[in-house]
């Protein structure tokens, strides 16, 4: 069976192959990178197309979807993926490490260098019950070293919150929005609307692009810092802190709109509301984001 044959079979539904033989010279091309990036794994052609046929988009020309295939990358993940030896060997040697470096220059490791290691080992080299290891979810778009490096970022920030609450335990107030004040108004507005401004918040929170959404949380709930997340984006710190204004705005805009508009709290009421938010806003996005032990 032909390797075009092998994909048309694995990628049922997609568009025809406009010229079969372009497409099996592309097929073994994209086989080859990868046998010569990694000599030292043995993967049949016809295993690394039949993988593949699995994981490009379906909503792309098959053409145009191969050439934004990294083959050398897809190449290793497919052998981790199967459990080969030499491709897990690989990978712990190539991957692993350098996953790390870039959190090590933004101190998002403290002192969980090897704790990330063995987790990113067991989080995406082995498998849950019947699913697959993680690594199966890899598709080929993109730099699979990014790929490892955001699961790292996420592992390390996971660690430095359960290590957070293990130290320090936050106290919280009734709602969690504003911090308890003898201030008898507040304490007012605490009482009668903080639970509609705490769901018009979420309900804005998740309206928010994913992208947005992420900076979000990552900066106010686990306080990366703004050229740690540039750095996990490939972009400068002052795009990131524009990113964060711009949330910022969205927050208070759109949460005051619902406040109004879906659960019908007075105008002025809103508008103390969002005055001691706004005064206090990185704090109370925190509290807003962050759940009682």
């Amino acid at each position: 069976m032909s390797l075009v044959d092998i994909f048309v079979k694995h990628a049922a539904g997609r568009t025809p192959i406009r010229d079969a033989a372009a497409f099996e010279g592309a097929l073994a091309a994209l086989w080859q990178a990868g046998c010569q990036r990694w000599p030292q794994i043995q993967l049949p052609a016809e295993t690394f197309v039949q993988y593949l046929a699995t994981r490009v988009p379906r909503d792309t020309e098959p053409e145009i979807a191969l050439g934004n295939v990294e083959a050398a990358d897809l190449y290793i993940g497919c052998g981790c993926a199967l459990g080969l030896a030499s491709a897990l060997a690989e990978f712990d040697r190539h991957f692993v490490a350098e996953g790390i470096r870039g959190l090590s220059r933004n101190e998002l490791l403290g002192g969980f260098a090897d704790e990330v290691k063995q987790g990113l080992r067991n989080r995406l080299l082995v498998a849950n019950g019947n699913a697959e290891p993680r690594i199966a979810s890899y598709s080929g778009r993109g730099s699979l070293l990014a790929w490892v490096r955001i699961a790292a970022t996420r592992l390390a920030l996971n660690m430095r919150k359960a290590d957070k609450r293990r130290t320090r335990r936050e106290t919280f107030d009734q709602v969690g929005v504003i911090q308890p004040s003898p201030d008898p108004e507040l304490s007012h507005f605490k009482q009668h609307y903080g639970v509609p401004f705490r769901a018009a918040f979420e309900a804005t929170l998740a309206g928010l692009p994913s992208r947005e959404a992420t900076v979000v949380r990552l900066h106010f709930l686990e306080g990366v810092p703004a050229d740690a997340i540039a750095a996990l984006y490939k972009v400068t710190a002052r795009s990131v802190q524009r990113w964060l204004v711009d949330a910022r705005q969205t927050l208070l805009d759109e949460t005051k709109r619902r406040l109004v508009d879906d659960l019908q709290v007075g105008q002025v009421e809103v508008d103390s509301l969002m005055r001691f938010m706004s005064s206090d806003f990185d704090a109370s996005v925190t509290r807003l984001l962050q759940r009682p032990e």
